[in-house]
């Protein structure tokens, strides 16, 4: 085990404005030693599901290999220091190819399991206690379909318990946490049925409200809650071509710092070689997806294969790679501010983009400015005003400047983009270096971009987009 520490025109000036997530790296847990079976924690060829507490991981195999294997469920203890993998439980015995677990969640110290041999199974879907390893109940079903910590209606806990569905089935299951009775089954639980498919795939609920998100041929179904067992009707979000047959869709939802919203992924296709960070998406509760700024994360390639889980207290998120066997942790940050001015592109084929993470606050001083896709190993430093704008190719650069009026240089905070062509810096906002020297007031606005060199392809410079951040 190893974790490591972690704009071309005036009309582009008054585009819509969008915001943005920054998930943050605080660590990445390698979990190889979970697919080696020498090892006591061994769970299958790849981990299939993952549910996160903030201090442990829990990690649930799958059998990717042509011949049966025991699959089972790990404790990584530790997760952000030691990272010590504890012997398996809940082990399932010589389970067929390409079969296995298709879903954790973790609630005060019980962990629940969705287990898929492609048919009914007495261990379909099981709770477990955490700390132990110990079984608490089992429901026969075929646990295809994931399984989740059902909150109830609208924070009322009516309707709560260990939720659960299966292909061919529009309603949810819950059984009772305490010993695993039902308490609604396939024939009177609540119906959420949205007319897109039954190869339903993973579950998540909204704490506050009940509403109920699914996944289902990859798209991404919402039940909005008018009851203990009871949806008032259903919306398809996000809506691809079909891929019933395709395991691996997952979903989870955020509730924290940043807002109330579903992370979830796109998998279209098994091949390997699909990039991270074009896979995994961010829709709104409210509705809409917005951009996600993957800070100090480099993922490698995989087959998009990806499970989450989220632990609200510590603002954090658990994103499991099943073809890496890595688990990647990161803090869930709301971006700040406003983009503005599209961008060139640079010699990389993409435009530099800038975000933002902090406080609005003026007195707490707190902003973090980001620029990712820019070519590896240059120099920049940003820039930044009261004013915005728009000149095209100042000085012979190839990029935009989108700020007008006295320009701020952070040159004393000079950057290169290294290998992973991105740079940030903390900004001090009681020492702008404008001249003379000023401080950010509450109700001022500011505008931020990066200029860095290039050689594109010949010797250049280039700019980021720019960022207005309004504070209070």
């Amino acid at each position: 085990m190893r974790t490591l520490p972690l704009m071309l025109s005036a009309a582009a000036l008054a585009a819509p404005a969008f915001g943005q997530l920054t998930f943050r790296l605080v660590a990445t847990v390698d979990v190889d030693s979970t697919a080696n079976g020498a090892n006591p924690e061994f769970i299958g060829t790849n981990p299939a599901a993952v549910a996160w507490d903030g201090t442990d991981l829990y990690l649930a195999g799958f059998n990717n290999a042509p011949n049966p294997l025991d699959v089972g469920i790990c404790r990584i203890a530790d997760a952000l220091g030691a990272a010590v993998a504890q012997p398996a439980f809940g082990i399932q015995a010589s389970t067929p190819s390409f079969r296995g677990f298709s879903g954790l969640d973790i609630s005060g110290g019980t962990v629940l399991a969705s287990y898929d041999v492609g048919s009914p199974h007495p261990d379909g879907i099981t709770a477990w206690n955490g700390a132990t390893g110990g079984a608490l109940w089992s429901k026969n079903a075929r646990g295809g379909s994931g399984v989740a910590f059902d909150p109830g209606f609208a924070g009322t806990g009516a309707g709560s318990g260990a939720a659960w569905t299966t292909f061919g089935s529009g309603r949810r299951s819950l059984q009772d946490l305490a010993n695993g009775s039902d308490i609604y089954d396939s024939s009177n639980g609540m119906v959420f049925d949205a007319g897109v498919g039954f190869f339903w795939r993973s579950m998540a609920f909204d704490d506050a409200t009940g509403d109920i998100y699914l996944r289902e041929g990859n798209n991404l179904v919402k039940g909005t809650r008018s009851g203990a067992n009871a949806i008032s009707g259903t919306s398809v979000p996000y809506d691809p071509l079909d891929e019933d047959f395709i395991a691996g869709q997952n979903c989870e939802f955020i509730d924290g710092e940043a807002g109330r919203m579903v992370v979830f992924n796109n998998r279209e296709f098994t091949n390997t070689g699909q990039d991270f960070e074009a896979n995994i998406f961010i829709e709104l509760a409210s509705g809409g997806q917005i951009p996600i700024v993957w800070d100090g994360l480099i993922a490698n390639t995989g087959n998009a294969w990806y499970d989450f889980s989220w632990h609200g207290p510590s603002n954090t998120l658990a994103v499991m790679d099943f073809a890496n066997r890595d688990v990647h942790i990161v803090e869930v940050l709301q971006g700040l501010g406003t983009n503005y001015c599209t961008a060139n592109a640079n010699s990389t084929g993409n435009p530099a983009v800038i975000s933002a993470t902090g406080s609005a606050a003026a007195a707490d001083n707190l902003l973090t400015l980001m620029v990712e896709d820019m070519p590896n190993g240059q120099f920049a430093y940003f820039v930044c005003g009261q004013a915005s704008g728009f000149i095209s190719g100042p000085g012979g650069s190839q990029g935009n400047l989108c700020i007008l009026g006295q320009l701020g240089r952070f040159r004393s905070q000079l950057q290169n983009s290294g290998q992973t062509g991105s740079v940030s810096i903390d900004v001090d906002l009681t020492q702008i270096p404008l001249n003379p020297v000023v401080a950010v007031q509450p109700g001022d606005t500011w505008f931020f971009q990066l200029w860095y060199r290039d050689n594109n392809p010949g010797p250049t410079s280039n700019f980021s987009d720019g960022l207005q951040v309004d504070f209070q």
